[in-house]
């Protein structure tokens, strides 16, 4: 029985230790090129990199490979911000109006704003705002540096990084590597 008791404490013990390091210890998703410090000849080709990519709008294709989604919603966004306010278009829910203010989720009932804790709705404002707010916003990052190049499957892009508070690994803050066409200066 005592051996067992050792056993046990000691998977515990592992588990624990293990635990603590994965929470403590910073992501890190800069490439290589950039080492423990970014340069400020990789910080000013990434701004000059960040400048040159082009927009959606430049997508001759229609935006061809984007999924069809079923549920359709019309959303506005307060730009620079994380409020936002969707109605759906069509569905069992069709014609609901739910929104995010400052982190709080409401619905208009009669036209007026009823603030309720609605995390499937609120989660799905947040997000949804923060990826089509992406493209305009990823400049306000102030740490956008060079990061690069890589090939990948026979294609090679020019890579940026790109993160807010500090430009070390961290759990903190969003952090991006993002992949620019060579070309079409899109980002992959």
């Amino acid at each position: 029985m005592n051996k067992k008791w050792k056993i046990t404490g000691a998977i515990l013990s592992i588990l624990f230790i293990g635990g603590l390091w994965f929470i403590f210890t910073p992501v890190n998703l800069r490439p290589d090129l950039l080492g423990n410090k970014i340069s400020e000849v990789d910080f000013a080709k990434g701004k000059k990199l960040l400048n040159e990519i082009a927009d959606w709008y430049d997508d001759k294709l229609g935006m061809a490979g984007w999924d069809e989604l079923a549920q359709q919603f019309e959303m506005t966004s307060t730009l620079g911000t994380d409020d936002s306010e969707f109605t759906l278009l069509n569905g069992i829910n069709q014609g609901q109006t739910w929104g995010v203010q400052n982190w709080k989720s409401y619905q208009i009932k009669n036209g007026q704003k009823e603030f309720t804790d609605n995390e499937k709705y609120q989660n799905k404002l947040i997000y949804k705002n923060y990826w089509f707010q992406f493209p305009f916003r990823i400049n306000e990052a102030p740490n956008i540096a060079y990061a690069g190049e890589s090939r990948v499957n026979g294609e090679m892009y020019d890579l940026l990084y790109a993160t807010w508070g500090s430009e070390k690994p961290n759990r903190q803050f969003d952090q991006f590597v993002l992949y620019l066409d060579k070309e079409t200066r899109m980002v992959e």
